[in-house]
């Protein structure tokens, strides 16, 4: 039997867009892999849509890393959740979704998504201040330069995990507004949210039994993960109809007060294979 790579990709997200949502507990209860909880950051439950340059990708082959051209543009959507791993309780990320900018490394890279990670991911448009992907590491992000993000692409309904329905080129993301510096009241939420490298998803088997799968994202070679240079947006306006992907009904505009955005200059992570947790119910 061949022995298992140590490592699947290294990943570098530049210019991170990390648009911070408050929801009830019970309105994303059902997109919970098992055993997962939301964890509560002043009480409430937080979803995450996280868009960034995916500007350095390198998959693990021959005992390295090595180069590969498929960069580009890329938003996630997860919840932040905590799960007992081995025994042990620990905070991470459950992706409910994926997209990836248009063209062949993003049509490649959705393919991937679907077969790995088994959650819907599509091809989108996107329009950031910060630049072009591979040139977006070189923007300017001190306090007052003018910042806006758009996102346009498939606006389906997930139901058990797949994706059914919906128009292409539809608005999922706007946000519009300046960068700012972060108030010290803001820094424990910025480090609960980024500090937290555990990758967790709902696998469906063909039984539509729920599973959950976890990849450790803060183990390998050069990962990094720090709100050290973060700055916030101020948002004049966070329109985020992806979210009705999940969430039939939800209006962002009924929260707008309590969304946090920020922007980080870069994180790396260094994907593993996912690894299916046994049930926390059953007892040896």
């Amino acid at each position: 039997m061949s022995k298992q790579r140590p490592y699947n990709v290294r990943e570098r997200h530049s210019r991170a867009i990390f648009i911070n949502v408050p929801v009830a507990q019970e309105s994303v209860a059902h997109l919970l892999a098992p055993d997962c909880s939301c964890q509560l950051f002043n009480g409430k439950a937080w979803v995450t849509v996280l868009v960034d340059d995916l500007d350095v990708l390198q998959p693990y082959m021959l005992g390295m890393f090595m180069p590969s051209m498929f960069s580009g543009w890329m938003m996630k959507v997860s919840l932040l959740v905590s799960r007992k791993v081995d025994g042990e309780e620990v905070s991470g990320y459950q992706i409910i979704a994926l997209d990836f900018e248009q063209g062949f490394g993003g049509w490649v890279k959705t393919l991937g998504a679907r077969f790995t990670q088994k959650i819907p991911s599509h091809s989108a448009s996107f329009e950031v201040s910060c630049g072009k992907s591979g040139k977006a590491h070189n923007s300017p992000m001190e306090a007052g330069t003018p910042f806006h993000c758009k996102v346009n692409g498939k606006l389906y309904e997930v139901v058990n995990n797949e994706a059914r329905g919906g128009d292409d080129n539809e608005e999922l993301v706007t946000t519009n507004g300046s960068l700012e510096a972060v108030p010290e009241s803001q820094k424990e939420f910025l480090e609960f949210v980024v500090n937290r490298p555990n990758k967790f998803l709902r696998f469906c088997d063909k039984h539509d039994s729920a599973q959950c799968a976890y990849s450790p994202e803060g183990i390998g070679p050069g990962v990094s993960f720090s709100t050290e240079g973060a700055v916030l947006v101020s948002c004049k306006d966070n329109v985020l109809p992806v979210l009705n992907r999940f969430l039939k009904d939800f209006d962002a505009s009924k929260v707008s007060s309590d969304i946090v955005t920020f922007l980080l200059p870069s994180y790396t992570l260094v994907d593993h294979h996912n690894r299916i947790l046994p049930s926390e119910s059953v007892t040896s």
